[in-house]
């Protein structure tokens, strides 16, 4: 259920931290208003306490007490990252992931996507999935002799290569953020649209504030331009500029790359988009007592991307890279999830065997290389690309 839509979106500096707390007394008297009436809980008496502090929000567990028993919901706020925009579509993939793929995800009961309210911040009233988090357990990260607890391992790594082949499975026909379109939607039917793009590193600092495109693209150079575009303008704002400099080495690293962007991405006749599976990490797993997964949490600041601007390691799930952090052992469940994949045959993985490159003076630069420098744009960018490409 969502309460309200902002009118009016007020752009402020990014701010990635908190300044003050959030007023638990607020945050009560939203749960009392909208647990009975919007979610059916039985009325009782309401406890709030801080849950996780995580980035970008805060989240708490909300204890009804009532004559029949106990009942929990997470009531999780935010800080205004990309004002409206990034809980809509926060909302938008968690639903969407809910009902077009088997991954246990939270249901979100209600949420207010304005600031016009108690709290003066964004929120969401969500399900809570009973369990402890992958990166609390003790015997998954590290080597165990039991057979049991290795068989569940396994499992999982099988079941997080039929999650990645389900997310890149979801078809769309543009770069960027889910979000619902509530004119065309029902209680029945929700129909998902794609719209501009949140992602952190167009919002950092006062990128929030560049008169920049956002998306949605049509392209993959289109998203790639405009990428480079807003680091090129933050650059600009350091150093006081208003246009870019000649002879400033950042101005012509970025002038070098907007040159090659639709050399390596010139567009496909059959262009689709396709979700990553970027929160697949352990902090955002939830074991059940039985070993099995019960919720995967955080669906936020998701793109649709396509696959040719997949890098290789987009295809393996973070928390495959965790568990061999902790033990050199864990590394066999990466044979377990690459055989599952490669049998399931996800779409992308495709792309990788015919990539088109750039050969000049012996020396190739492939895509995966080209994308490594724009999203690492440097004072060096420029003349590596120059002794590369010249």
């Amino acid at each position: 259920l969502r309460l309200s839509q902002a009118t009016s979106i007020k752009l402020v500096e990014i701010i990635l931290e908190w300044k003050i707390e959030p007023n638990r007394d607020a945050i009560k008297l939203l749960a009392e208003r909208h647990l009975w009436a919007a979610i059916s809980f039985e009325k009782g008496d309401v406890s709030v306490t801080l849950l996780a502090d995580g980035n970008g929000h805060k989240v708490y567990n909300v204890v009804v007490g009532s004559k029949s028993g106990v009942q929990e919901c997470v009531f999780r706020v935010a800080l205004g990252l990309d004002p409206f925009y990034k809980v809509e579509s926060d909302v938008a993939t968690t639903e969407y992931v809910r009902r077009h793929t088997t991954i246990p995800v939270p249901k979100i009961y209600i949420f207010d996507s304005s600031t016009n309210n108690e709290l003066g911040v964004e929120w969401m009233i969500m399900e809570k999935n009973k369990g402890t988090r992958l990166s609390d357990s003790s015997t998954w990260g590290h080597n165990c002799l039991d057979a049991q607890i290795w068989d569940a391992k396994t499992k999982l790594a099988e079941l997080l290569a039929s999650w990645v082949d389900q997310l890149s499975r979801q078809k769309f026909d543009k770069i960027g953020s889910l979000y619902i379109n509530w004119s065309q939607s029902s209680s029945d039917i929700v129909k998902f649209d794609i719209g501009r793009c949140v992602d952190l590193r167009f919002l950092e600092g006062r990128r929030l504030h560049f008169d920049i495109n956002r998306g949605p693209y049509d392209s993959s150079a289109e998203y790639l331009l405009a990428f480079i575009n807003i680091r090129l303008r933050d650059r600009l704002n350091l150093i006081g500029a208003d246009t870019p400099l000649p002879n400033h080495s950042f101005s012509r690293a970025c002038e070098g790359l907007n040159r090659l962007v639709p050399r390596f991405f010139p567009g496909q006749p059959h262009w689709v988009t396709m979700l990553p599976c970027r929160n697949l990490h352990e902090r955002n797993i939830i074991m059940g007592e039985d070993g099995e997964p019960v919720g995967v949490l955080d669906w936020e600041k998701f793109a649709a991307l396509p696959a040719e601007l997949f890098q290789i390691s987009s295809g393996r799930p973070r928390v495959l890279n965790e568990l061999f952090e902790k033990d050199v052992s864990n590394m066999k469940l990466l044979e377990f999830f690459k055989r599952r994949l490669e049998e399931l045959e996800p779409p992308w993985l495709s792309v990788f065997g015919d990539r088109p490159d750039i050969k000049q003076q012996g020396k190739t630069l492939e895509k995966d290389n080209f994308l490594y420098y724009v999203k690492n744009i440097s004072e060096n960018s420029f003349e590596i690309l120059q002794r590369i490409t010249q």
